[in-house]
């Protein structure tokens, strides 16, 4: 497989581009899949999940999908055929630590043929293709160096066997396709970079294969009819385990988002209110049980702001005169439009104060797509239970001159409201696609190109919103904004 010119420099400015690194408490994985995809019973016999457990096994012709029994019976080291049964007894855990110069991998494996010899693989899958084709494994390398110096190990007598090596930081290949990188991963723990799959998901197996020949062939698995997989681990690239605490750094110029994800539901992930100091390099994150959000991922995105300006053009005093700069944070607001200004009231009837509009904290992630901008917010301090709608701004950013307005998202304005709970915490994702806003001007593919943008948020006094048409006079406040321009 011969890259050309250009994949070349690509790979080069992927290479910068992967230079950060996440560094957490150490992931750990003790559930190990046991494989049965390369071995079989006698005359071709599929292993099911019925099959009795001691069927004797032989390797299947891998290689050549279709092509039915290698010759050769899966033997253990003293010479007996090897069951169903001694194949699933693999038990272990494999441990998996980012630093600076790439993953420290530890694996402590037990169940193993004795005295049998092993070697541990890196493999990626693209999670779109079935993970049983071929065709879904985009990178296949020995674990450590790629020469395959590091990835071997010999079980003991009593079956037990340990590895531990340090996998090194930089290009991804495909074995045995040949050495030329198909993308770059800083630490097996981060999301990869595939060359031709700028925004596919893959999942990262750490793999064990049993050489039947007792022969390692350095940077490749083996030949055919040689080895066989008895069993491998699996991550998903980007994904922390946080039982209670974890101090996460992020080194280099990429803009890391944190995300949330729950171990008791299936579901998106949500994006995590993080503070600057996120921004700057580390921050201490605690994860208490009640929460039941263990699961967090970073990633990187082209901008990403926790700087939540409020807007104080549209409130004021009783009288709809603008609040004096040292007016009291008690001092109760009122909406300030030309022909009224009403009381602004929470949902649950209370007027709100200087301080409740002003509260208001949070992140906003923006990723350019190929369809779009990736939007990702997580706020905290909004009025709880409010109803809030976010619309997009875009400025000229040498005099500042409003050039464009809409609803943020699709233009029928359906998926721009965020609910804020009961304790004042909101969450938006969404795509916003190119073209015509909803009120005025276009946008190009991503919102970042060349202008200044402001996503403003606005709450609604009467708890409606009005899709792509403005609310009516006197029901609603733009209470705050974060504002981006790309460099």
């Amino acid at each position: 497989m011969n890259r050309s010119v250009n994949q070349t420099l690509v790979l080069a400015s992927l290479l910068m581009a992967a230079s950060s690194t996440l560094r957490a408490e150490p992931v750990r994985n003790s559930i190990v899949v046991h494989d049965t995809v390369e071995v079989s019973g006698p005359s071709e016999e599929v292993i099911r999940p019925n099959t009795p457990a001691d069927t004797p096994l032989y390797l299947i012709n891998h290689f050549f999908p279709g092509a039915g029994l290698c010759a050769r019976p899966v033997l253990a080291p003293d010479g007996h055929q090897v069951t169903l049964a001694e194949w699933k007894r693999g038990r272990g855990t494999a441990q998996l630590e980012c630093h600076p110069e790439g993953t420290k991998v530890d694996l402590s494996i037990s169940g193993l043929l004795p005295n049998g010899l092993y070697t541990i693989w890196v493999a990626y899958q693209d999670q779109a293709i079935d993970p049983d084709n071929l065709d879904s494994y985009v990178a296949v390398q020995a674990l450590g160096a790629t020469d395959g110096t590091q990835n071997t190990f010999r079980a003991s007598a009593t079956g037990q066997g340990q590895l531990s090596v340090i996998h090194p930081a930089g290009p991804l290949l495909l074995a045995p396709a040949g050495p030329d990188p198909v993308g770059l991963v800083d630490c097996l723990l981060n999301e990869p970079q595939i060359l031709d799959r700028p925004e596919r998901k893959f999942l990262l197996t750490i793999r064990c294969d049993y050489h039947v020949d007792d022969k390692e062939y350095g940077p490749i698995p083996g030949v055919q009819c040689t080895y066989a997989i008895p069993f491998f681990w699996e991550f998903e690239p980007g994904q922390l385990k946080i039982e209670k605490a974890a101090t996460i750094s992020w080194l280099g110029a990429g803009k890391p988002q944190l995300l949330e994800g729950s171990q008791a539901a299936e579901g998106p992930w949500r994006p995590v209110p993080q503070p600057p100091s996120l921004l700057e390099g580390s921050y201490r994150l605690t994860v208490s049980a009640a929460q039941g959000h263990q699961l967090f991922r970073l990633r990187t995105v082209d901008a990403l702001s926790s700087t939540v300006e409020p807007i104080a053009s549209e409130i004021g005093d009783r009288t709809g005169q603008p609040l004096a700069a040292d007016a009291s944070l008690a001092s109760p607001l009122y909406i300030r439009q030309t022909d009224c200004h009403p009381p602004m009231l929470a949902p649950d009837g209370h007027q709100v104060t200087l301080a409740e509009w002003n509260g208001v904290r949070g992140t906003a992630a923006l990723a350019c797509l190929n369809d779009g901008t990736k939007i990702d917010l997580a706020l905290t301090g909004l009025i709880p239970n409010g109803l809030y709608t976010m619309a997009v701004i875009i400025k000229d950013p040498a005099n500042l001159q409003t050039i464009g307005t809409g609803v943020l998202g699709p233009n029928d304005g359906s998926k721009n409201t965020i609910v804020a709970s009961a304790s004042g915490e909101g969450y938006l994702s969404l795509t916003h696609p190119p073209g015509d806003l909803s009120v005025n001007g276009r946008v190009g593919k991503c919102l970042l190109d060349g202008s200044l943008v402001w996503l403003v948020g606005t709450y609604h006094v009467d708890q409606k919103t009005w899709g792509k048409l403005p609310a009516p006079p006197c029901t609603q406040a733009a209470q705050f904004r974060w504002a981006f321009q790309k460099k």
